[in-house]
């Protein structure tokens, strides 16, 4: 899952104010209006995410599998 909006423009402000604040300026705000990511990293990242509901998928699969021995008993 991409990043919200923010934590990046909270990153650029945070840059930019220590670059420019020795020049005298000072960054009251940054607004990113789109992320828009190279397709090979929207390509990893999804497989990342698919990899983790995986896991998750696995995991919920053998706690009921447990529950259904248990419950046979």
């Amino acid at each position: 899952m991409l990043q919200t909006k923010d934590q990046p423009a909270n990153n650029v402000k945070e840059q930019l104010s220590r670059q420019l604040s020795s020049f005298g300026y000072a960054i009251r705000n940054c607004l990113v209006t789109d992320l828009n990511p190279d397709p090979r990293v929207k390509e990893k990242m999804n497989e990342i995410n698919a990899a983790q509901r995986l896991r998750v998928a696995a995991t919920d699969k053998a706690e009921a599998e447990e529950i259904m021995i248990h419950t046979e008993k």
